[in-house]
């Protein structure tokens, strides 16, 4: 066998193994998610206070608060691998979250009250992350992912408020509407099917309940305009097959 005919033949070879090998770890994939959710809310309000026809202020105010709680989601996608160490995924997951904020109480002789505050959060994305793998293995391989987050998110309140033995419940309220953000993480994968990650959901973009109005006691008028924005992040661990 001539040079040029080893050569060809070494280069077809490198090409099947390398092949093979991105055919290894491409593929249609399902997932479970598990960690720690993050819901947000900033409200930002402003208003006009008039004591009396001749006389106006302006006044402005800013708040926020953060809750955390427990954090579950499920995932399915495909993912595909265009050199052995580059990558690109598309795949659509839903995440809830449980939270409690808030419980008061209070006691005065025989007479109990309590009140509980319960949120939930809820999404359901479509998202598109890039692949890097930095360390490659026969059966391993570990690295770093990116990418964007788009869809629906949703926050709900409900309270449950309890007198003596009598208990109420005030209907739930549902503020919805686009959540968009970033996916960042770092991921293994072992024997080319099972691919471990910790990585957290950065969102720049969710639901805004927008309320105006006019608050009056009969001598003093206020006329308001406030905004709350609500986010939905989580940071976690998640397990995929990959078929």
């Amino acid at each position: 066998m001539t040079r040029v005919s080893k050569l060809s033949a070494a280069l077809i070879l490198s090409g099947a193994l390398a092949s093979a090998g991105v055919a290894g770890e491409s593929g249609a994939f399902v997932g479970v998610e598990l960690g720690a959710g993050i819901l947000t809310q900033t409200q930002a309000g402003s208003g006009t206070f008039s004591p009396d026809p001749s006389v106006s202020t302006e006044i402005s105010q800013q708040q926020g608060r953060a809750n955390v709680g427990l954090d579950w989601g499920v995932r399915l996608g495909y993912q595909l691998y265009f050199t052995p160490t580059h990558g690109m995924r598309v795949y659509a997951s839903y995440g809830m979250a449980h939270v409690y904020p808030s419980s008061l109480s209070a006691k005065d002789g025989s007479n109990t009250a309590s009140e509980n505050t319960y949120l939930t959060g809820q999404r359901i994305d479509l998202n598109i992350d890039y692949l890097v793998d930095f360390i490659k293995a026969e059966n391993a391989s570990a690295g770093v992912y990116a990418g964007i987050f788009a869809g629906y998110s949703e926050i709900s309140a409900n309270s449950r408020a309890k007198q003596n033995n009598t208990a109420e419940s005030t209907p739930t309220q549902f503020i919805g509407g686009v959540g968009l953000g970033l996916n960042l993480g770092i991921q293994t994968t072992l024997a080319k099917h099972h691919r471990i990650e910790f990585g957290a959901k950065i969102p720049f973009l969710g639901p805004v309940r927008e309320r105006t109005g006019v608050i009056s006691d009969g001598i003093n008028m206020t006329d308001i305009s406030t905004h709350t924005y609500f986010k939905y992040a989580s940071v976690g661990a998640s397990y995929s097959f990959v078929f």
